[in-house]
């Protein structure tokens, strides 16, 4: 399972600059607010926690998008 990663960025009195941040990330694990699996019997079912594989070089730009501004994954 694959993810694009948005990012929204609001200006005072502007238009929000919004755009993809990161293309195809690899959803690695969903995991409950447990840490089990969603896959799991005992799982809430309820997504809390993504892990995501994407390249070191996009985390200082993934850090930066979500202290300036809302982060949202789309599944793809």
């Amino acid at each position: 399972m694959y993810a694009d990663i948005h990012v929204s960025i609001s200006q005072k009195k502007d238009i929000p600059i919004t755009g993809i941040l990161i293309r195809h990330a690899e959803v690695i694990s969903i995991k409950d607010h447990k840490g089990l699996s969603l896959k799991d019997e005992q799982s809430s079912k309820v997504p809390y926690f993504i892990e995501l594989g994407i390249n070191q070089s996009d985390i200082d730009y993934l850090s930066l998008a979500s202290s300036l501004g809302e982060v949202r994954l789309f599944p793809i």
